[in-house]
């Protein structure tokens, strides 16, 4: 994975446990959250979708549910994909998603 990628996956995951500590993603990935993130944190706050707590961003019970309704639609639209991908081809050398 490029870093880019790293990051998002970090983010993706960490949103399951509804929290996202920033020290340990700076940590583990050297370097703060993207730019993109941090401009939509008081956003989030606003819409009661997360909170900041000190070094952790916690993602409220609202943002729980969706953030759930997000990722059951990005689940089922890639696996839709792959699977469409792999019924034309049993091995695609590349799938877009």
């Amino acid at each position: 994975m490029n870093a880019g990628d790293k990051m998002a996956y970090r983010l993706f995951w960490q949103c399951y446990d509804l929290a996202i500590d920033i020290d340990a993603f700076r940590h583990l990935l050297g370097r703060d959250l993207p730019h993109r993130v941090r401009a939509l944190l008081p956003v989030l706050n606003l819409l009661g979708i997360a909170r900041r707590q000190d070094s952790t961003i916690r993602v409220t019970d609202r943002g729980a549910y969706l953030f759930h309704l997000v990722e059951k639609e990005y689940t089922q639209a890639y696996l839709r994909t792959l699977w469409q991908a792999c019924l034309n081809e049993a091995w695609p050398g590349r799938v877009e998603l």
